[in-house]
């Protein structure tokens, strides 16, 4: 009996741990333009993760690179005014796949993501597109 309480609280605290698959419903934490994500990090990368690693952060600038992955995957990378990077936004196949043909280079776009830290690139994980604009 003592087993079956002890697996069922560690299940239901993973369950109630485990974060949604889908940011679309998510609240975003942060509003912010590519250039303006992109200057944060370049001009104090510890105080631009205080503001947005870990959190959902809604980023709006130009795509210039469009990659889907052979699992379905992909990665979209918005321009920013610095020439060492830009925001590689990276979703899964089925948060991709209703924007897969319509999504292209040089289309302004807005996308939410988890910020995952500095690497060249700022990097969104688990990105959703919000909105393309013509």
């Amino acid at each position: 009996m003592v087993v079956v309480s002890v697996v069922s609280l560690a299940t239901g605290y993973y369950l109630y741990q485990m974060p949604p698959k889908n940011l679309s419903r998510v609240k975003t934490e942060v509003t912010v333009s590519a250039d303006e994500l992109m200057s944060s990090f370049e001009d104090n990368e510890d105080a631009a993760n205080k503001v947005y690693l870990g959190k959902v952060v809604e980023v709006t600038g130009k795509i210039t690179d469009v990659e889907i992955k052979d699992d379905g995957s992909a990665q979209l990378i918005l321009a920013s005014q610095s020439m060492m990077g830009g925001i590689s936004c990276n979703f899964s196949a089925e948060d991709i796949s209703e924007f897969a043909g319509v999504v292209r280079k040089g289309q302004n776009a807005t996308i939410k993501g988890k910020c995952s830290g500095y690497l060249m690139d700022v990097i969104l994980e688990r990105c959703v597109v919000i909105k393309l604009i013509e």
